[in-house]
């Protein structure tokens, strides 16, 4: 769905409703099993904390649903922030340790904004 969508090219509202039509009954379907099954399992077993962290995360899950310019994942900003997290690390001896420290300090500040 969401390739689909960056293919096509689709505004942020048709993204949107193309959620809702496809995307929407998918997780209702996943959130019931979820629920269905949660009390049959041990909660300290693997599939028990995976059943428990996927029902508490649920809205931050589901939040893509509300808002079409909203991303599925975060991948985006994880290649983004990488930049900044290697900079801090190449930078970190540069000149000096408190030059480096400065630099890293400036670079993250400027990648961030």
């Amino acid at each position: 769905i969401e390739s689909y969508a960056r293919h096509k090219q689709l505004t942020p509202k048709e993204v949107h409703s193309l959620r809702q039509q496809q995307s929407k009954p998918v997780l209702k379907a996943i959130h019931a099993w979820l629920q269905e099954h949660q009390p049959q399992v041990v909660p300290k077993s693997l599939l028990g904390k995976a059943i428990g962290y996927a029902l508490n995360q649920w809205p931050a899950l589901t939040a893509f649903l509300q808002d079409g310019r909203l991303a599925l994942t975060n991948n985006e900003s994880e290649r983004n922030i990488k930049r900044v997290v290697m900079g801090r690390k190449n930078y970190l001896f540069a000149g000096s340790k408190r030059g480096g420290e400065s630099l890293a300090i400036l670079y993250s500040l400027v990648q961030t904004c």
